[in-house]
């Protein structure tokens, strides 16, 4: 399901996808026998990668998919690229809002 979920463009699918990546990079990370990559419960290497691609090109500036790729080539056991794309600097294009322009809260 979450699977499905991931594949959708909107938040939704963005929530669905770092879900799936902190699952299983979690596991990948902690244990140290793993079943192979298939359909009886292996780690989805490929499907991950895939879900990551997808996610990296709709949110190309945001920082979070920047980590997880890198999270994902230290898993890979490239530590020395996952630190050389973390040192590099990200430009990111959050909207800030104004609270003097939202109405929160009434008492009208």
């Amino acid at each position: 399901m979450l699977w499905e979920a991931s594949e959708a463009g909107n938040v939704h699918g963005a929530i669905a996808t770092l879900v799936i990546l902190q699952y299983y990079g979690n596991a990948v990370q902690f244990c140290d026998v793993l079943p192979p990559d298939n359909d009886q419960g292996g780690y989805p290497k490929q499907r991950c990668q895939m879900a990551l691609a997808r996610i990296r090109k709709r949110y190309s500036n945001s920082a979070l998919w920047k980590l997880e790729e890198a999270r994902m080539e230290a898993v890979d056991g490239r530590a020395s690229v996952a630190v050389d794309m973390l040192s590099q600097p990200i430009k990111t294009e959050m909207r800030f809002v104004d609270l003097n322009d939202v109405m929160l809260f009434s008492d009208n």
